[in-house]
C-alpha cells in the first residue's frame, strides 16, 4: 500500500496540525483547519471499501476500520457542545459507516444527532447566494435525504426549514467556480438547475411520499386516490428531469464513471417509487392478505409495478456488464434489486417461456448485484438471504401464471393467502424490516432470518415449514441461481467509493470543495497500520494534498494522511530508556533519535534540547518535554487514553499511586545520594555514608517485600510504575553499583520484566551493545565518575 500506484513522491505542501494548503495557492482553499473526527470518519468509511491487491479487506480485518470509527465518534461527542456545523459531516459519515456494518441503532444515533444539530443551528439565510450558505444548505439536504431513505417521518425537517421552498444544491459546474448565477431551484418551483443532486432530492422527497401512502391505514378507495395522486407527482417530476440524467440499458456505458452512482440512484428512485407504490395493493407482490376488492385497479397496478421491476433489472444488468466496481453503488441499489426480485420471482413459474426466461435472467442479475454489494453492506447480505426465503415459499406453492400481469387471471394476483408484515415492509420500504413501532431498531445480530414466517390465512397452509430448513439447498426447478451463501465478487480495482450520494453533499468542507475523481488515492494509509495509535491522531495529523489545475476547476488528485510520530531523544545508557519502552508497550509509533555520551555526560546537541540538559526529552510538534514522569504521563494520557495508569475507581489505585511516586521520591533519590557520596570518596564509617546505605537498603527491602506476593507493583496489572522502577534496578547500576543478592524477589521481578515483549523490543533498538544488568551483580562499567 505504501507503493500504491499514483502515490505522490513529494506533496506540494505539507503542513502540521491538520492544515490543508493547495499547490495552486488558491485563497479559498488555503490553510483550512480540518477537524480530526472528520478525517477519522472519512478514513473509517473509506476503509470499508478498500481491498488490497489480493482482494482482502486489510483495514477491516486488522480492526483499524472500526477503531477509526469509534475514535471519530468519541471525538465528535467531545465537540458536541461546540455546536459546530462540521460535526454534521462526521455524524453523517458515521451513520453511513455503522449502517454498512449492521449496527442499526448506532447508525440512527448519529443520524439523530445530525438532525438535532440542524434544529439548533438552522440552515442560514434562505436566499443567500454565497458559497458558505450553499455549504450549509448542502449539509441540511444530506441529513434530509438520510430520513427520506429510511422512510422517517419528516416533521422534524419542516420545523427546521421550508422544505418545498428551500433552494436546492447548485449544479456541479457552479459549485466548482464557487458561485451561481442560475435561477434558484426548489422542490416546489420545478426549475431545472442542471444539478443531479437537486433532482435526486426531488426524487427521494417523492419516495418519502410513496412510503407515507403505503403506510396509510385508510380504506382502499382513499388509498387508490392517494396512489394516483403520488404517481402523478412522480410522473411530472420525471418528465422534467434532464435527458442527460435518464438511464436505460443502452446509455449506461456512456455515463462518466464518477457520475454513474448518483445518476443510477436518481433513476432507481423513480422506478422503485412506482414499483413500491403499485405493488402495495397487489397481495402477490407485497405479501399481504388476499383481497379481491377493486380487482381491475389491482391488475393495472400489478402491470405498472412489473414494468418498473423489469426496468430496475435492466439497469442493474447493464451496470454489471460494464464491470463498474460495485463498491461504489449506493445501498439503495441492493434494496431496489431485492424488491425487483420479490415482484419477478412468481414469474419463474410462468407458462409463457419468454416471460419466464426474462424473469430468470433479471433475478440472476439482481442477485449478482446484491451478492457483490454484500461484502460492503450488511443490509445487502440480509436482503440476499430474504430473496431465498421468498423464493422457497413460492416454490412450495407455485402460483398459476400465464403471462405478464395484464394477461393473468386476476385470482393469482389477489388470492395470495399470506400476510407477512416483515416481508411486506422489506419489499415496500428501504430497511423497513429493521424497525418496529414497539421495539425501535433491531439490535445488530437480532435481525430476523426469515421475513416470511407468519400464520397463513384461514384455510391456507402456505407456510407449513416456517423455519425454511432447506435454506442451504439450491433450487432445481426452476434453474434460477438463488444464493445459498454470500459470494464475494471481484469488485474491480482499488478505488475511492462514491460514498452514496454524499460525494459532494455531506462532506461539504472536504469532498464538496474538491471534486473527487477516479484518481483519488488511498495512499494515506501507511504500510504498517498496526503501529498507529488513534488516540493520538486528534492532534498530530499531517494532511498532504495535491491538486491539478484546469481553467475552470481544481481537482483533488491525492490526499495523504500521515501520522506524525513523537520523537524520543534517547541518551544512551540513561533513564530515557523508559520512554521508548513505554511506546513499545502501548504500541505507539515514535521516532528514536539516539545520542552517545561524550564521554560521560550528554553531548552538546542533546543538552540544547531542553534548558536542564537532562534525559529524557521528547518532542511532539511544537512541544518539547523533559522529566521521566512528565513524558510518561503526557504520552499515556494524550495518545493512549491513560493506558498503564489506574483510575481512582480502581481497587488498586492507592497502591499504584504510591509506587508510581516511590521511584523518584524514594528509591532513585536514595541511589543518587549514595552515588554522590561515593564520588566524594568518603570512608565507610562516615555517618553520611552509613546514612546513605541505610536509606537505599531500606528502599530496596520495601520493594522486595512488595513484589514477593505481587506480580507487578500495583498488583495484578502492569503499570507505568513498573516502567519507572526498572532503570534504578538495572542500568543505573552502571553509575551506582550495588548488589541485589539480598533481594531475591526483586531478581524474580526483573525476570518477569525481561520476558515482556515491549521491553525486549526496546533493548534491541537502544543500547544493543550494552550488557543488561538484570542479575544480582552490578555490570562492569566503562564510566568513571
Amino acid at each position: 500500500m505504501a507503493n500504491a500506484p499514483g502515490r505522490p513522491s513529494k506533496a506540494c505542501y505539507v503542513c502540521k496540525k491538520q492544515k490543508i494548503r493547495c499547490s495552486g495557492e488558491r485563497p479559498s482553499f488555503a490553510y483550512q483547519t480540518v477537524k480530526s473526527h472528520i478525517l477519522l470518519s472519512i478514513c473509517a468509511w473509506g476503509a470499508n471499501f478498500y481491498r488490497d491487491d489480493s482482494g482482502k479487506a486489510t483495514l477491516k480485518d486488522q480492526g483499524l476500520m472500526t477503531k477509526w470509527a469509534k475514535e471519530a465518534g468519541a471525538l465528535v461527542f467531545q465537540d458536541a457542545e461546540e455546536l459546530n456545523d462540521d460535526n454534521l459531516v462526521t455524524f453523517c459519515n458515521l451513520s453511513l459507516f455503522w449502517h454498512s456494518q449492521g449496527s442499526w441503532k448506532i447508525s440512527y444515533l448519529h443520524k439523530g444527532n445530525a438532525c438535532q444539530l440542524l434544529h439548533i443551528n438552522g440552515t442560514g439565510p434562505k436566499n443567500s447566494s454565497s458559497l458558505e450558505a450553499e455549504l450549509r444548505r448542502r449539509r441540511f439536504w444530506a441529513c434530509y435525504l438520510f430520513h427520506c431513505f429510511s422512510c422517517e417521518k419528516l416533521f422534524r425537517f419542516e420545523a427546521i426549514a421550508d422544505i418545498e421552498n428551500l433552494p436546492l444544491p447548485w449544479s456541479e459546474e457552479d459549485f466548482v467556480v464557487r458561485t451561481s448565477s442560475s435561477a434558484v431551484a426548489t422542490i416546489a418551483n420545478g426549475v431545472g438547475s442542471g444539478s443531479i443532486f437537486a433532482e435526486l432530492i426531488r426524487g427521494l422527497n417523492l419516495w418519502s411520499s410513496v412510503v407515507s401512502a403505503i403506510r396509510s391505514e385508510g380504506d382502499l378507495n382513499s388509498r387508490l386516490r392517494e396512489i394516483f395522486r403520488v404517481e402523478n407527482n412522480i410522473s411530472s417530476w420525471w418528465a422534467n428531469v434532464p435527458v442527460a440524467f435518464k438511464l436505460d440499458a443502452s446509455t449506461v456505458s456512456s455515463i462518466p464513471r464518477n457520475s454513474l452512482p448518483k445518476i443510477m440512484l436518481t433513476n432507481l428512485a423513480y422506478h422503485q417509487s412506482l414499483c413500491a407504490l403499485h405493488s402495495s395493493i397487489v397481495p402477490l407482490f407485497c405479501w399481504s392478505k388476499g383481497d379481491k376488492a377493486y380487482s381491475s385497479a389491482r391488475q393495472l397496478s400489478a402491470q405498472v409495478a412489473f414494468d418498473h421491476a423489469v426496468a430496475i433489472s435492466s439497469l442493474i444488468s447493464a451496470i454489471l456488464t460494464t464491470g463498474y466496481p460495485l463498491s461504489s453503488m449506493p445501498i439503495f441499489v441492493a434494496y431496489a434489486a431485492y424488491s425487483s426480485c420479490a415482484i419477478q420471482i412468481p414469474f419463474l413459474w410462468c407458462t409463457e417461456p419468454s416471460v419466464k426466461e426474462r424473469a430468470q435472467s433479471n433475478i440472476d442479475a439482481n442477485i449478482k448485484m446484491t451478492q457483490g454489494m454484500s461484502s460492503y453492506w450488511k443490509l445487502a447480505s440480509l436482503l440476499q438471504l430474504y430473496v431465498r426465503c421468498l423464493h422457497n415459499v413460492h416454490k412450495r406453492n407455485p402460483p398459476v401464471i400465464s403471462g405478464e400481469p395484464k394477461y393473468m387471471d386476476i385470482s393469482a394476483l389477489v388470492d395470495f393467502d399470506v400476510d407477512a408484515s416483515l416481508a411486506k415492509s422489506s419489499i415496500l420500504q428501504f430497511a423497513g424490516m429493521l424497525r418496529s413501532d414497539e421495539n425501535g431498531y433491531v439490535k445488530a445480530g437480532d435481525e430476523t432470518s426469515d421475513p416470511t414466517t407468519t400464520t397463513a390465512a384461514a384455510g391456507g397452509n402456505v407456510l407449513s415449514n416456517p423455519q425454511l430448513s432447506d435454506l442451504t439447498a439450491n433450487t432445481s426447478n426452476p434453474s434460477t441461481i438463488i444464493p445459498q451463501t454470500p459470494i464475494q465478487l471481484d469488485s474491480g480495482s482499488i478505488e475511492w467509493p462514491a460514498l452514496d450520494i454524499f460525494n459532494s453533499l455531506i462532506d461539504a468542507d472536504m469532498a464538496g470543495l474538491f471534486s473527487i475523481d477516479d484518481n483519488f488515492d488511498l495512499a494515506f494509509i501507511d504500510a504498517d497500520q498496526t503501529s498507529w495509535d488513534f488516540a493520538s491522531i486528534a492532534d498530530d495529523i499531517v494532511l498532504a494534498v495535491t491538486f491539478s489545475e484546469s481553467p475552470n476547476s481544481t481537482t483533488l488528485n491525492h490526499i495523504q494522511l500521515i501520522k506524525m510520530p513523537i520523537t524520543v531523544h534517547h541518551l544512551q545508557v540513561s533513564q530515557s530508556e523508559r520512554i521508548p519502552w513505554l511506546c513499545e508497550e502501548l504500541g505507539i509509533e515514535y521516532d528514536l533519535k539516539q545520542y552517545k555520551r561524550s564521554p560521560l555526560l550528554a553531548p552538546a546537541d542533546f543538552k540544547a534540547l531542553h534548558p536542564m540538559g537532562a534525559a529524557p526529552v521528547i518532542t511532539d510538534g511544537q512541544t518539547t518535554l523533559a522529566e521521566s514522569c512528565a513524558c510518561i504521563e503526557y504520552i499515556s494520557h494524550k495518545y493512549a487514553n491513560g493506558s498503564l495508569f489506574l483510575t481512582p475507581d480502581h481497587p488498586a489505585y492507592a497502591d499504584f499511586l504510591y509506587w508510581w511516586h516511590y521511584v523518584d521520591g524514594t528509591l532513585q533519590t536514595a541511589l543518587g545520594r549514595i552515588m554522590l557520596i561515593r564520588s566524594a570518596k568518603l570512608s565507610d564509617d562516615n555517618p553520611v555514608v552509613q546514612f546513605g546505605k541505610a536509606k537505599y537498603r531500606q528502599a530496596l527491602k520495601l520493594l522486595d517485600e512488595r513484589v514477593k506476593s505481587n506480580e507487578w507493583l500495583a498488583g495484578e496489572e502492569f503499570t507505568a510504575a513498573d516502567i519507572m522502577v526498572v532503570f534504578p534496578l538495572t542500568t543505573m547500576r552502571y553509575f551506582s553499583p550495588y548488589s541485589l543478592e539480598e533481594y531475591p524477589n526483586v531478581l524474580k521481578y526483573l525476570e518477569r520484566i525481561a520476558r515482556r515483549e515491549g521491553f525486549k523490543k526496546t533493548m534491541e533498538k537502544i543500547d544493543n551493545s550494552m550488557e543488561l544488568s538484570m542479575g544480582a551483580s552490578p555490570p562492569q562499567s566503562p564510566f568513571k565518575l
